[in-house]
Formats: structure tokens, sequence, C-alpha cells
């Protein structure tokens, strides 16, 4: 299965962002305790992302608390 990978700048910092083709993954804070080592199977592209950013972007904004996303 494919992985994807993309950045996000969130108001607490850099996120690596990981999702596969059923949904988003691994969200971690860059320097958190199991923040995984770059893969190089890993397709750094942000299409995967947009929808999955929008929502970021509306919980820090405290538009919503809630997730409706696909997850994996």
């Amino acid at each position: 299965m494919m992985t994807f990978a993309s950045h996000y700048q969130s108001p607490l910092g850099e996120v690596l962002l990981l999702a596969t083709e059923v949904g988003l993954s691994g969200f971690y804070f860059a320097g958190q305790r199991y923040f995984p080592q770059n893969d190089p199977a890993w397709q750094w592209e942000d299409t995967p992302f947009v929808t999955i950013k929008l929502a970021i972007t509306a919980y820090f904004r405290k538009a919503h608390n809630t997730f409706t996303m696909p997850l994996d």
C-alpha cells in the first residue's frame, strides 16, 4: 500500500502528515517521541491532504472540534 507524506505548519509547530489510499494514518509533531524516520518509499505530494489540511486548519481556528475524515 502506498504511503503519502506532507508537511503542515500548525500554530503549535510543524506537523508531518501520513496517509494511505484509505485515509490519514499519521499525525506527528516535529520532535515528538515517536516521530518516524523519513522513508524513501513515501510519496511527497499535497493532493491527498487537501481536505485533511482544511479540517485541521478549521480545528485550530476553533471553527469545529470534530473530524470526519477517513482514518487508516
